[in-house]
């Protein structure tokens, strides 16, 4: 079992267990029921690790979260970030949460990101 991070709407943090299989069902980390409108938001390059940040971009409106994405609009629920290497989960730490946000919020500002995206799309 690895860990994954969770970060509810007001950004409180969790660790939750998961095993490898189950990303395919990673909504379910969530506490969603269904994948419906579930997907994932943004990959990501940082400290040579890759992580994934899946979550709700339609739902109801006291559920929208506090967590702002570049190119994602409104995210609703909980948010789910996975570190991944070789294809399969690794475990993650709530201390990485806070530096790989400051890092997406300032990339963002500054096009590093887009540029990123854009790059590993096209790969």
């Amino acid at each position: 079992m690895v860990d994954v991070l969770t970060i509810s709407i007001d950004e409180k943090i969790d660790i939750k267990k998961t095993i490898d299989d189950e990303l395919n069902n990673i909504y379910k980390i969530c506490n969603y029921r269904t994948n419906n409108d579930f997907k994932m938001l943004l990959y990501i390059y940082f400290n040579n690790n890759y992580y994934y940040i899946y979550g709700k971009v339609r739902g109801v409106k006291k559920y929208l979260s506090n967590i702002i994405l570049p190119d994602t609009g409104k995210i609703y629920g909980s948010i789910c970030v996975i570190k991944m290497e070789n294809k399969k989960i690794i475990p993650i730490e709530e201390t990485e949460w806070e530096p790989l946000y400051k890092y997406i919020q300032y990339s963002s500002e500054n096009n590093y990101l887009k540029l990123e995206i854009e790059e590993y799309i096209s790969d």
